[in-house]
């Protein structure tokens, strides 16, 4: 599944959730246009100080200013529960889809793969997802309103010097797109290895006792720390073209806004500009400049995700589904077990128990305690027709006879 189809089919999936997304959308405008409008009081406010010659602003302004500050607080609130509001959810649908689609397939299908490995795709993988919403969503949709609104409030001031400053958008959209295909790969890369990672932890305690039988302790450990080594080299490398990218996104807009701050002081000199529009242009430019630097890192998580999700839907999208109809249906419980008088000991001289009568009607739930008993009373012994249940018989009397209290046709069971 290709990068772009993974982003299109995550962000349908947020769309499950309309309401919550349309509120945190129409909070994260609330807050842009806060954003924006400030900078533009500071604009009216610097104007009407240097035309008053005094320090008091109108009374205007200043309501204005505290009424913007007082609603910048409530949209961020209100955006980031929500938002991490629809991240769990996704979350938790992408997991419930992923295991119900684990259990529909046949057994045969999922004993094909390594169960860390499946592990490590429905929990690790599906956690990484969420950072698709809480980081990606927020700062598109957020900070992208930021960018959009204050590139037009620059293109109002002075679209000269707007296009001077917007010209170095197609090498950031180069410098994007390029580096971000390497971090993708070397992410998806990592995902892989913190997939075989938890199969070999997973096998290694499953098979605790065969390994310390065998004293192999020091062989898995190795084995262990080498895949975890090659995981670390895996996530440094991801991390190296990330960096690079942000690094790269940095100095272009640096070198973009210097050059904008340097022509807009010459049409200050000029007399084409006033310093309150310079002022507030700038301060629109650092809004437009910061989000941009915001978004290469949300474009290096963003790869990060899609790898992670891809691994996700190739568990949902994946293999065989068993009809569910299939098999046969197993009959409820049905009968009782029954015991009139059973004595049990070890040694002739020290019953265990003596005249026990136990009585379990089907479906019925017994105590730990006569399980316990019961465990050490009896065995199952398997023949090519029945399961019977035996007396065992005690280590000082090998000989004993062992008598069937129980049998039970072999028909259907594994």
């Amino acid at each position: 599944m290709s990068a772009t189809r993974v982003a299109m089919r995550l962000t349908g999936e947020c769309f499950a959730f309309t309401g919550r997304l349309l509120g945190a959308a129409v909070a994260l405008a609330a807050l842009a246009a806060a954003q924006l409008g400030l900078t533009w009081i500071v604009k009216l406010w610097t104007e009407d100080l240097v035309a008053s010659g005094g320090p008091r602003p109108a009374n205007e302004l200043l309501a204005a200013g505290l009424l913007v500050t007082g609603a910048m607080p409530l949209a961020v609130f209100v955006s980031r529960y929500l938002i991490n509001t629809i991240s769990q959810r996704l979350v938790q649908r992408l997991r419930d889809a992923a295991h119900r689609r684990l259990l529909a397939m046949p057994v045969t299908a999922v004993q094909q793969r390594q169960a860390g490995e499946l592990v490590s795709r429905i929990l690790s993988d599906t956690s990484l997802v969420s950072g698709f919403v809480r980081d990606v969503l927020w700062r598109v949709i957020g900070e992208g309103l930021v960018v959009v609104g204050a590139g037009a409030m620059m293109f109002y001031l002075h679209w000269r010097l707007a296009l001077m400053t917007f010209a170095v958008a197609p090498v950031l959209a180069l410098l994007l797109s390029r580096l971000g295909i390497w971090i993708r790969r070397r992410s998806a890369r990592a995902l892989e290895d913190l997939g075989e990672l938890h199969a070999i932890l997973g096998e290694q305690l499953a098979g605790l006792t065969t390994v310390k039988g065998f004293c192999g302790e020091a062989h898995e450990h190795v084995r262990f720390a080498r895949r975890n080594a090659r995981y670390r080299d895996a996530v440094l490398h991801s991390e190296w073209w990330a960096a690079l990218m942000v690094a790269s996104v940095w100095l272009v807009t640096g070198v973009g806004l210097v050059g904008a701050i340097w022509y807009g002081g010459e049409q200050v000199a000029g007399g084409r500009f006033t310093p309150a529009a310079l002022m507030a242009f700038c301060l629109y430019a650092a809004q437009t400049v910061q989000p941009l630097r915001h978004l290469s890192d949300v474009h290096g998580l963003l790869q990060r995700v899609i790898a992670a999700a891809a691994r996700v839907y190739e568990v949902i999208d994946g293999g065989p589904v068993e009809d569910a109809e299939r098999g046969a249906r197993l009959p409820g419980p049905r009968g009782a077990l029954c015991f009139e008088r059973v004595h049990f000991h070890y040694r002739s001289d020290a019953p265990v128990f003596q005249a026990l009568d136990l009585h379990i009607a089907a479906g019925e739930t017994v105590g730990e305690g006569l399980v316990f008993a019961a465990r050490h009373a009896f065995f199952i012994e398997r023949d090519e027709d029945d399961f019977v249940a035996f007396l065992r018989p005690g280590p000082a009397v090998p000989g004993a006879a062992r008598a069937p209290v129980m049998a039970a046709p072999s028909a259907g069971h594994p």
